[in-house]
């Protein structure tokens, strides 16, 4: 976040989409944004509103309650101790999530315009966004006719692209890699990959799976940044 927040501070906005790394730029900007503003964080927020108003829609206001009611726990409330990349994915996925029940199948042209906003901004954030709102777009899509809104899906995908292709196009031949690289999987020893099912504790192995994970991509950058 540090090199992005220098970025910002010398003008040079362009380069934020051609920093070397493995994840797409939109959570480090907003957080070197945030550092500028004196640290300001709006992820819980958001994704307290992005869960009350999902629960809100499906089940009332109760259910919203108890779905931010539930944000308390130990395993989500430790993203927000420090900068990672998760928090802000989540609160992502909850606005989107919103949104697409929201627009009422893509009937709502506006509403799902929003919605590809908020897609677009998952995705220009962490490859991974995608897996979280597929199913939902496909059943959303499959039932009572909802593909046969194309205005509104027309509507969803235009602004979903627009703010996240520029960042995969620019980084077109680097996709194989990063996608390799945020999966867990380069240069990572055993130890720093625990088997699915284990009884011992996973906070060690989370704290060194990540600092093995920042020295890999610190030697994925060197190698790049020595290619030319």
């Amino acid at each position: 976040m540090v090199g992005y927040r220098e970025l910002l501070q010398s003008g040079d906005l362009g380069a934020l989409l051609h920093r070397s790394w493995i994840y797409p730029p939109l959570t480090f900007t907003t957080g070197a944004v945030a550092s500028l503003l004196g640290g300001m964080n709006v992820n819980g927020p958001l994704l307290a509103l992005g869960c009350y108003q999902t629960g809100r829609l499906v089940s009332g206001p109760a259910a919203g309650f108890l779905a931010v009611f539930a944000l308390g726990s130990p395993l989500l409330a430790e993203q927000f101790h420090l900068f990672m990349i998760d928090a802000p994915e989540a609160a992502l996925v909850a606005i989107a999530v919103w949104l697409i029940l929201a627009s009422d199948r893509f009937r709502n042209v506006r509403v799902a315009a929003t919605a590809g906003v908020a897609a677009g901004a998952g995705m220009a954030s962490k490859e991974q966004f995608v897996l979280f709102v597929a199913g939902l777009l496909v059943v959303v899509l499959a039932r009572e006719d909802g593909w046969r809104n194309r205005r509104g899906i027309a509507a969803f995908a235009s602004c979903a692209l627009v703010i996240a292709a520029p960042w995969y196009l620019a980084n077109l031949s680097e996709l194989g890699t990063y996608a390799t690289a945020a999966g867990g999987s380069v240069d990572l020893p055993p130890g720093a990959k625990p088997p699915l099912l284990s009884l011992a504790s996973p906070t060690p192995r989370r704290r060194r799976t990540r600092t093995l994970r920042g020295d890999a991509t610190r030697r994925h950058d060197r190698r790049r940044l020595e290619s030319g």
